[in-house]
Order: structure tokens, then C-alpha cells, then sequence
């Protein structure tokens, strides 16, 4: 009896231990399966799945993708809004009183289930659950309550409420009078519900009776009133902020007027005016008074819709003022180019080819302020070259620019702001840097090839053409290797040289066309030179390289001064844009 519990002891011993095993098993896989999970969350840096806004999925995007996702679909295709106020309706289109704010929507969307490495692993394992998020957006409401000020008229009797304005030294007050009212902030609260689903909309009016509240002096002198304040700069934000007049007026006076005022009676009072003795104009005139430095490039003005996007390009840039210390971001100043930004399409330079792109023209107002730049000694945080090198600038002097990708930047050192102006006219891009001289600083670039590869031919077939004619479609250039620096002047003396970013360009392919299935090609054929004209731009055939290194001529005397490029012409951009 004995040995059978002994031996049903073990069976069931041995049980136990495979129950064991098998549960330490399935905890281990579990564990292992969480770790991997975890980790995987923790390092993703993208949306993730089955995240969208109003529908739209935005998942695996970055919040770039995802940015120009959204303004893609939702450009031009504002919700229309529609009023109806008794019987008439009042319609216009969201564009008309706010805007999308994509950027934000996007980042929203990436910070969704973001908030610690709980949520991120519990979003990253449930990509099945949808979660839509609502598009951020601003809204004028201003503009709106203007619209339905509009439509008022539309009521019998409508209300009026009491108002004033300024005009010169006089503040003028209109008593309102009693009436129907639409209920604006209703009306408000409906629009943002609706717009952040992406709906259009439908609203019907609230309409109450209002009483006339007579003049509330009191209010009136709270909102005018006020003491004169200096214009400031503000770091932060790197703005002028402007100055502020003072306004004064007899209150007492104003209440006794005013105390038993009729519906519609207009009154005027004189107000007493102080000015700060710092305006806006003023303090930007102090604060930017001289040229560190200017440089301009030249450009087609037959190339309208090239000009046209370096022209929306420019007036980003016009303006911008740097904090000591700041660093200037071209991408960020000038933001996306979609054609819903007004862009359009010029010649850009793909794969070796010029085709037709969205933004042609833009890397020349990158380029031109990456001059100002250097002839007013900032440092430059980041720069990169064109593939191939453009006729608008000095081989080395370039700067290209991809949205996402390749930015340029540069940092000002000086102790005191600077402000970027960019004019964009007759053929002339100008780019300044203003601010207060602070050292008698002379700017000389220096630009060396180091290296040279002769560029290649290639030929592409043309039926149109007779067979023993030859067209150049494009003129070739060669690559180069350049090497760049900067040498500071101080009253005469060098206080330094150092080395700026080098450049490295790519052979450009002579792309020639021709009749190959016409008989054979005689081997010295005459070829018809097109001008190898592409947007503006003349590409110099070079036919020999250099032997020796050489050193690129510059202006010697004034760097830093209103600097022409040698071919007046447009010239290639990244491998992007023009």
C-alpha cells in the first residue's frame, strides 16, 4: 500500500513539475514578448498605427509627412457655413473666418499615446483601435460676429449695442438701442464643434430680444484708457513689440452727458493723448541702423513663375529679426512650399535632368542670404552645396534647400539683434543684415579647386531631327571639389581665418539629341548649339579641367559690399528645386 501512494506521489510530483515548467515557459515567452514590445515602442518616432485626423490616416507618418498630408487634402476645400436667420440664410466659406493649423493637428497626432512608456506600448500593441483625432484650427471670431453684424438688418427691429471709436484726438460714442439680438457666442460654439470634425455646416440662429442697456461709461473709460509704453524688444521672441499712445478723457464729464442718453444719439468727448518716448519707428531705426552687410545675385525676370516663388520666399525671410544668439532656420522662416502656399512650378534640376518642379527658384534666396551671412561675419550653423554648381553665386558660395531634409542656417553673433531684409526686383535679389556696427570688420571669402571631374556625354534618340544633325539639349559641366574659408579683417589686421563648409559638385551630363535610326551618324556631324538655356540658366561648356588647383576670384575690396554675380542668369538649385 505503501509503494502505490510512493508511486502516485511521484506521478503526481512529476505532474506538478511539467505544470511547472510549462507555466515559467509561457511567462517567459510573455516576458520576452513585452521586453520586445516595449522597446520597439519606446524607439518609435513616427505616428502610430491607426491614429488619424478627421478621418484621414495618419499612421507610420512623421509629423513633416503627416503635415503636408493633411494640407494636401484640406487646402482650397474650406467647409461652407451656413447661417439661417428666420427666414434668410447667410453663407461663407471657413477660409473666409479662420484657418487649419496642420502643423499642430500633426503633432498631435504624433504625441497621441506618447505621454509614457505605458501608453506607448499599450498604442503600439492595439493598432486595430481606431483613435481620430480632431483638426486644430483658428478661428477669428472677430470676423465672424462682423458677418453676423452684417446680417442684422435682416431682423425687424434689431438690436444695436452701444459702441465707440477714436478718431484723431476725439473718442466718439453712439448709444445702441433695443432690438432682436442673434445669439453670436451660439452661433461660435457651433462653428469650432463642426470645423474640428471637418463637417459643414448648418446653423440655426438663436434669436432673443435685448434691452437697450444705455452707456456704460465705466466700461468705456476702462477699455480706452491707458498709460503711454516704450516699444521693446522681445528676445524671446525675437520682435519689436510696439509702442503704445496714451489716452485719457473727463469721466465725470462723460456720465453727465451721457447719464440720460436716448437710442442712437452720437457723442464726442476730447481726449488727452501722451506719447512714449521710444516708438516702434524709432527703436528700429536705433537698433538696425547699419548694414553689417548686403549681397545680391541676379536672376531672369522672363522667368515669371520662377520669380514668383522666390518673390513669396522673400517675403518670409523680409524682416526677421535675431536675437544674440539665434539661429536662423530658412526652412523654418519660409515653411512648406505646396502649391495651396501659392508655389508654382519653375525648372528644377532631378536625377541630372532639368524637368519641371514644384518651387523652382527658392534655394536663390538661400543662397543670397547665406552671403549676407558670411561678408557680415555670422557663423554658419549648416550649409550644403547644389549638386552642380550655379551660375548666380561663386563655386563654394552656394546654399541649397529641401523641406525635410536639407536646411540652412546660420547664427547671429553679434551682441545686439539683426534684422534680415530681402528684396526680390528687376532682376536683383538683395539680401541685408542690419544692426549696429560694433567693430570695423572687413569679410574676405576665399574658394579653392581642389579637384575636377570632366562631365560626360550622352545622347538621346530624336526621329524628328535629320540624320546627320546633332541639337544640344543641355550644356555639360564638370564636377569640382571645392575648399572654402574666410578671413576676418579688423582696421587692417587679420584677426582670424577659418575654413567654411566645402562644397562638392557633380559632374552635369551634356545631354545631345539625335536621329539613331536614320542611317549612320557621320562622326564630326555639325551640331546645332540651343543656347542650352534651362529656366533662365546657361550652363558654360567646359571642355578642360585644370591642371593645378586653383583659387577663385572674388572682390577684393569690398566683400561685404553689393556683390553681382558673372552671369546674369538663373542657375541650377539642389536636386530638388532651382
Amino acid at each position: 500500500m505503501s509503494e502505490n501512494r510512493s508511486f502516485e506521489e511521484q506521478n503526481k510530483s512529476k505532474k506538478l513539475s511539467k505544470t511547472h515548467i510549462a507555466i515559467i515557459a509561457c511567462l517567459a515567452v510573455i516576458v520576452v514578448f513585452v521586453t520586445v514590445f516595449f522597446c520597439l515602442a519606446s524607439q518609435y518616432d513616427k505616428i502610430f498605427s491607426g491614429i488619424s485626423v478627421c478621418s484621414n490616416d495618419l499612421s507610420a507618418m512623421t509629423v513633416d509627412e503627416a503635415s503636408l498630408v493633411l494640407e494636401e487634402r484640406y487646402a482650397g476645400k474650406a467647409p461652407e457655413i451656413q447661417i439661417n436667420i428666420k427666414d434668410q440664410n447667410v453663407t461663407f466659406s471657413f477660409k473666409d473666418v479662420g484657418e487649419y493649423d496642420y502643423e499642430t493637428s500633426a503633432q498631435n497626432a504624433y504625441n497621441y499615446g506618447k505621454t509614457n512608456l505605458i501608453s506607448k506600448f499599450f498604442t503600439y500593441i492595439t493598432p486595430f483601435v481606431n483613435r481620430d483625432l480632431n483638426m486644430e484650427f483658428y478661428l477669428d471670431e472677430e470676423k465672424v460676429v462682423k458677418l453676423l453684424e452684417n446680417e442684422y438688418s435682416r431682423l425687424e427691429s434689431h438690436y444695436v449695442p452701444t459702441s465707440y471709436k477714436i478718431e484723431e484726438d476725439k473718442l466718439i460714442i453712439t448709444s445702441g438701442n433695443a432690438g432682436y439680438a442673434i445669439d453670436e457666442q451660439d452661433i461660435i460654439a457651433q462653428i469650432k464643434d463642426g470645423i474640428s470634425k471637418g463637417k459643414e455646416l448648418v446653423i440655426d440662429a438663436k434669436i432673443t430680444y435685448k434691452e437697450y442697456d444705455g452707456i456704460n461709461i465705466n466700461k468705456i473709460y476702462k477699455e480706452v484708457t491707458c498709460e503711454p509704453e516704450d516699444a521693446y524688444y522681445d528676445e524671446e521672441n525675437g520682435k519689436i513689440i510696439p509702442h503704445k499712445t496714451g489716452y485719457n478723457f473727463d469721466k465725470t464729464s462723460a456720465k453727465n452727458e451721457t447719464k440720460d442718453a436716448a437710442e442712437n444719439t452720437e457723442f464726442e468727448f476730447q481726449l488727452e493723448i501722451t506719447y512714449p518716448e521710444i516708438t516702434e519707428a524709432k527703436l528700429s531705426g536705433k537698433m538696425f541702423e547699419d548694414v553689417l552687410a548686403s549681397y545680391t545675385t541676379n536672376y531672369n525676370t522672363a522667368e515669371v513663375d520662377r520669380t514668383h516663388n522666390m518673390r513669396l520666399a522673400g517675403e518670409k525671410v523680409n524682416g526677421t529679426v535675431l536675437a544674440p544668439g539665434q539661429i536662423f532656420s530658412y526652412n523654418d522662416v519660409v515653411g512648406t512650399r505646396t502649391v495651396a502656399k501659392g508655389y508654382r512650378n519653375a525648372k528644377v534640376f532631378e536625377n541630372g535632368r532639368v524637368v519641371d518642379g514644384l518651387a523652382g527658384g527658392i534655394c536663390q534666396v538661400s543662397t543670397t542670404i547665406y552671403n549676407a551671412a558670411l561678408y557680415s561675419n555670422m557663423e554658419i550653423v549648416e550649409r550644403k552645396n547644389h549638386s552642380f554648381p550655379v551660375s548666380y553665386a561663386p563655386k563654394g558660395q552656394d546654399a541649397t534647400v529641401v523641406m525635410g531634409a536639407i536646411d540652412f542656417k546660420f547664427k547671429n553673433t553679434m551682441q545686439n539683434p539683426v534684422k534680415i531684409t530681402c528684396s526680390i526686383s528687376g532682376g536683383n535679389c538683395t539680401v541685408s543684415i542690419m544692426g549696429i556696427k560694433e567693430k570695423n570688420y572687413k569679410v574676405v571669402v576665399n574658394n579653392t579647386i581642389t579637384g575636377s571631374t570632366p562631365f560626360k556625354t550622352e545622347y538621346e534618340n530624336d526621329e524628328t531631327l535629320e540624320p546627320s544633325k546633332e541639337v544640344v539639349k543641355q550644356n555639360g559641366s564638370n564636377g569640382y571639389t571645392i575648399k572654402s574659408s574666410r578671413t576676418i579683417y579688423e582696421n587692417g589686421n587679420v584677426i582670424k581665418t577659418e575654413a567654411l563648409p566645402s562644397s562638392y559638385y557633380i559632374p552635369l551630363a551634356k545631354i545631345v539629341l539625335r536621329n539613331e535610326n536614320e542611317g549612320e551618324m557621320e562622326e564630326n556631324a555639325e551640331t546645332e548649339e540651343t543656347g542650352a538655356t534651362q529656366d533662365g540658366l546657361e550652363i558654360p561648356s567646359e571642355e578642360e579641367i585644370p591642371a593645378e588647383p586653383e583659387v577663385l576670384p572674388e572682390d577684393p575690396t569690398e566683400p561685404s559690399s553689393k556683390t553681382e554675380a558673372t552671369t546674369p542668369e538663373l542657375g541650377l538649385e539642389t536636386e530638388i528645386y532651382l
